[in-house]
């Protein structure tokens, strides 16, 4: 396995400066730092994708279209091509960047993008970065006229209250049917205070069921949001989640003190994970010790498949595809890594349970995972390198 290029003892710094052991809203961030190209996967090669954009948060292939379309957080669209990298949309004056959890946080395409050229985008609001934060995450839509993206065409199409400036989530996934998913943060702060997670008068700390077709959101629920509905609850930050080839909705969700989560339902079963009445297995204590932790199951929760713990430098999870394409070695596993130490892993089903493989670290902060235009596995990090995998 490659060696990490800076040392264990600044990763496990770095990893409780992160993890929030501290206060999320007064914690210090890490420079951005990238590492050379020398990942040591077995039989794989690593290459740099692009270096286009400053700090690379999601990507995707358009439909019926050979480049690949990749966000920044900063507010910026880009197109990534063979001959040339273009922006296609700027809305950097538009989006807040108070805080390094908030920007273009995710971005979609309609299921008749082909016809309507329409994307959903998600991101924070523009707003003042002092006192409380009064900025909340905007869903908009937005159209495409085969060159560009005109910033007139963003059109907000609904929103959400965010009392602090962290744990916005953001993540957009399509299903089918005009159907997405749409990832809430708790509402940030540190221990979720005002107990968002198991708040059912709030969509906060959830994944929410929407529905977008001919250019507009469809009712999909009866009470104070009639376009979202609340399909998971008793998240704390899930960033990255992925619906699997079997209708499985994969959940990477980012803990608090002491330990990491993956997460494994049908995407149309409604759960609850138990946060921040538990955080992974265990019962939930707001202190900064993870000596106090105690395995806690119930019959209300659903058990994660997976945790891991702060040790080591880890400290914050990212996910995470599931891999029915790409590199052979990778196939049916869930993929994932952990912010700061850069490790990578994957969870393959043996034997009646999910058992973790460590892949190796690469030495960097993974933000995102994502499936390159030829099926490359696609690393993107705090440092602004976009890494491929691939045979």
């Amino acid at each position: 396995m490659g060696d990490r290029p800076f040392g264990l003892v600044f990763l496990m710094i770095m990893g409780q400066l992160i993890s929030g052991c501290m206060s999320d809203e007064e914690m210090d961030w890490p420079d951005r730092v990238d590492s050379e190209c020398e990942f040591e996967f077995e039989n794989l090669s690593c290459s740099v994708f692009s270096t286009a954009l400053e700090i690379p948060i999601w990507g995707l292939k358009p439909p019926s279209m050979e480049t690949f379309w990749m966000i920044d957080q900063s507010g910026l669209l880009i197109e990534i091509s063979a001959s040339e990298n273009s922006t296609l949309l700027d809305i950097r004056e538009d989006v807040s960047r108070c805080h390094n959890e908030q920007g273009l946080l995710g971005f979609e395409f309609s299921e008749d993008f082909t016809q309507t050229g329409l994307i959903l985008l998600s991101y924070i609001e523009d707003g003042s970065c002092l006192g409380d934060n009064k900025a909340k995450l905007i869903l908009s839509s937005a159209r495409y006229d085969g060159q560009r993206i005109d910033p007139d065409s963003v059109t907000s199409l609904t929103s959400v209250k965010q009392p602090y400036r962290n744990h916005n989530g953001g993540h957009l996934v399509s299903i089918d049917d005009g159907n997405f998913l749409w990832g809430i943060g708790d509402g940030g702060s540190h221990g979720d205070p005002n107990g968002n997670g198991q708040n059912p008068n709030t969509i906060l700390g959830s994944i929410q069921l929407l529905n977008f077709i001919n250019g507009s959101l469809s009712e999909v629920d009866d009470d104070d949001s009639p376009f979202l509905r609340s399909i998971h609850i008793g998240l704390r930050n899930p960033w990255r989640f992925d619906v699997d080839n079997q209708d499985r909705l994969w959940i990477s969700d980012v803990g608090q003190n002491c330990w990491e989560e993956v997460n494994l339902i049908t995407w149309n079963s409604s759960s609850n994970f138990g946060w921040p009445l538990r955080e992974g297995l265990n019962e939930y204590h707001n202190l900064n010790s993870c000596e106090t932790s105690n395995n806690s199951t119930s019959s209300d929760f659903v058990d994660p498949v997976h945790q891991y713990s702060h040790s080591g430098g880890n400290c914050s999870i990212t996910g995470g595809l599931w891999m029915d394409w790409g590199p052979w070695q990778f196939h049916d596993t869930y993929i994932f890594g952990d912010f700061c130490s850069g490790s990578i892993w994957t969870l393959k089903f043996v034997d009646g349970s999910w058992e973790p493989e460590f892949l190796g670290s690469t030495g960097t902060m993974i933000v995102s995972f994502a499936r390159g235009p030829a099926d490359e596995l696609l690393i993107l990090t705090w440092g602004g390198t976009v890494y491929a995998l691939s045979e």
